[in-house]
């Protein structure tokens, strides 16, 4: 379990995860309808979550793993320039190079 709180409908989750090709991807989203005892699934089941927030207002900072010829080795993203999509939607891709690490801002 990654989150637990209150009900809100209005309240957007940000993940940012990537998946078994290493390829890193953002989601935000609301969870509409609420059962109890269930639990919510926010990303596909081969995707490990490497961040999680309910605040839009930070960024989301990448750092790649050094290669040769890779000339950026770390990249900021703002959360808010993402839009808030449905809970099966599926991520926006940020980046598809090696991560070495993933921090918000």
């Amino acid at each position: 379990m990654l989150y637990c709180g209150l009900i809100d409908k209005d309240l957007v989750f940000t993940v940012v995860y990537k998946d078994k090709a290493g390829a890193s991807y953002i989601k935000r989203c609301t969870i509409d309808k609420f059962i109890l005892g269930r639990s919510y699934d926010l990303v596909p089941a081969e995707c490990k979550v490497l961040k999680l927030t309910t605040d839009s207002d930070k960024q989301i900072a990448l750092d790649y793993k050094p290669k040769p010829r890779l000339r950026k080795l770390n990249e900021v993203f703002p959360i808010s320039e993402y839009p808030v999509r449905g809970l099966r939607a599926g991520g926006i891709r940020l980046s598809t190079k090696e991560l070495e690490g993933c921090k918000l801002l």
